[in-house]
Order: C-alpha cells, then structure tokens, then sequence
C-alpha cells in the first residue's frame, strides 16, 4: 500500500487488504479461528478507512538489535529482534511503534536504507 495516490484507491487497497484477512481467517489453514466456528464466521469488524491514518514514519534502527522473546496469540513464544522504531505523527500527535523481526527478515532488508513496512492494527 502506497502514500501515494487518490483516497479513492487507498480506501480500495485497504478494504482488498481486509478482504483477504478476512477469507484467511476463515478459510486457511493456519487460521485462529477454530474450524468448527469458521462456518459462521462473516469478517471481522472494522472501521471505515481513514486517509488520517495513512502515514509516512522515519525508521530509526537499533544500533544494536536485540533478541526478544514476545507472547502470541496463540501462547506459543516467538523469538524476534527489536529491529528499531518508527516515529509519525497522527492527528497532530506524536507516535512511535517498536519494529520487531523475524531474523529471515532482518537478513534479507539488512544493509537496505528503506524499509517498507506494512502495519495492520486497530485502522487497517
């Protein structure tokens, strides 16, 4: 998903991004829903796209990333790496968002000078 571009082709690209979470919740494999629920299963819920939250962030990586172990949903630990932090602004607002990795990740962006991550939370 792009900065650039009309509103009209972001509110697309994010209700296609939707679209295809939601049919993977329902019909893969490796979805957490259980397969005896996913029958009743009709997307999850979510708010109308919002250009607001469609922002550029600066990445500043950790001169010395770290090993972390994180919970997951599934309560199976993950280990990643504290890559770095994203800074933005929202509304006005200052932000930032910890970047964590998975090492195949990390070896394969290490070196590049941009990242392009691509963040689903509580907006996408």
């Amino acid at each position: 998903m792009s900065l650039e571009g009309s509103h009209d082709t972001y509110v697309k690209e994010t209700e296609a991004m939707r679209h295809e979470k939601d049919y993977f919740f329902k019909e893969d494999a490796e979805s957490p829903i259980p397969h005896r629920l996913r029958h009743d299963f009709n997307g999850l819920a979510y708010f109308p796209p919002d250009p607001a939250y469609r922002v550029r962030a600066k990445l500043i990586k950790d001169p010395n990333p770290q090993r972390v172990v994180l919970a997951t949903s599934k309560g199976v630990p993950r280990e990643m790496i504290r890559y770095g932090v994203l800074d933005f602004e929202v509304e006005g607002a200052k932000q930032r968002l910890a970047v964590f990795l998975e090492e195949v990740v990390l070896l394969a962006t290490h070196g590049l000078d941009l990242l392009h991550i691509r963040v689903v939370g509580p907006f996408g």
